[in-house]
């Protein structure tokens, strides 16, 4: 796998599915001992939003090395 870091990794998401997977990947690489998630929830006068939020968590909290 690729480069292993000792240093934590704080990541901040909403509702972007897309850009957490990406961003997800490139953290997958470095495979932080320390991964932390920051979640916004959906704006609750938008129900279309709270897919996308949960879709995005989903993605997140897909961590499969040692964490």
């Amino acid at each position: 796998m690729g480069y292993k870091t000792l240093n934590p990794v704080c990541l901040f998401i909403y509702r972007r599915p897309g850009t957490v997977g990406r961003i997800m990947r490139a953290i997958r690489e470095v495979q932080p001992k320390v991964l932390m998630l920051i979640a916004d929830g959906p704006q609750p006068d938008n129900p279309t939003e709270s897919a996308a939020c949960s879709h995005a968590r989903a993605l997140a909290m897909h961590v499969d090395w040692p964490c």
